[in-house]
């Protein structure tokens, strides 16, 4: 799959969330990370477990924070 797709993909992707009200992703590493998939740079499995390990992070300082 080329960068056009991966871009339009994520493009649509955006859309439908902004339609729907749900919330966008604004970290930077996440804009980074995306920026990487579309231009071939990483996968999509790559994109999914970064992006999970910062969602596990955030856990981790929250539950830190609170507790």
């Amino acid at each position: 799959m080329d960068s056009e797709k991966r871009l339009a993909i994520f493009e649509r992707a955006r859309s439908r969330a902004e339609a729907t009200g749900t919330p966008i992703e604004s970290d930077p590493r996440f804009t980074e990370w995306v920026g990487q998939w579309i231009e071939g740079e990483i996968n999509l499995n790559e994109l999914k477990h970064r992006y999970g390990e910062l969602l596990k992070q955030r856990a981790l300082l929250k539950r830190d924070i609170s507790g």
